[in-house]
């Protein structure tokens, strides 16, 4: 049993059973709202409603938001030819990427995640995005990258919008990762077509709202 600031109550558990039953979960809820985008709102606000109860509860999101930043650098292309079953994987876990930006974005709309939190998080997919298009065999990586970041971007766009750094810097780096094949194709080689259009389609949504 815990009480409002997630300590044990009278009949609770000792500190460490308190922590693991904690951590389970936490981890139930982030890998239930990371298979299923289209419940995250709900899952969003079921841990915001958490954390108004039990306190300790906002403690767990900087991990969380460490592991999510940290998923970016371990994204491992796959030649599906040369081996189909670890493919399948990657493919899955990229769903759940995607799933896990969109939790974000409605974590932050109900003000579990600190917005400056969301917009370092886009700033930093944006940081890695020309640096791994130099690279060779990493299209699928970057196109993953450009993934999230549309849906991050246009899920949570009302939080963006007004920004004085999202208008002034953000807008100019997306601009600049657009014409990235366009101005350079030699050395942007893993900045796919797929990647430039799904910019540029981000820029437009940007520009229409």
């Amino acid at each position: 049993v815990l009480n409002e600031d997630g300590e044990d109550g009278e009949d609770g558990e000792d500190g460490h059973d308190m922590e693991e039953n904690m951590n389970k979960i936490t981890g139930f809820i982030f890998n239930i709202a990371s298979s299923n985008a289209f419940f995250s709102d709900i899952y969003a606000e079921f841990y915001m409603n958490l954390i108004n109860k039990y306190s300790v509860f906002g403690s767990k999101m900087t991990n969380i938001v460490e592991n999510y930043k940290a998923s970016y650098n371990n994204i491992k292309p796959v030649d599906p030819n040369e081996d189909y079953d670890a493919y399948c994987v990657f493919i899955k876990e990229n769903d759940a990427r995607k799933a896990m930006t969109t939790f974000m974005c409605n974590l932050t709309k109900y003000d579990v995640l600190e917005q400056d939190v969301l917009l370092a998080i886009t700033d930093y997919i944006i940081e890695l995005l020309p640096r791994v298009a130099e690279t060779d065999n990493s299209i699928s990586v970057v196109e993953e990258y450009s993934d999230n970041l549309y849906i991050m971007i246009t899920t949570a766009y009302e939080l963006y919008k007004n920004t004085d750094e999202f208008n002034e810097t953000t807008i100019s780096k997306l601009e600049e990762i657009s014409k990235l094949r366009k101005t350079n194709k030699e050395k942007y080689k893993s900045m796919s077509s797929r990647a430039s259009f799904k910019m540029m389609d981000l820029l437009d949504y940007i520009k229409k709202h």
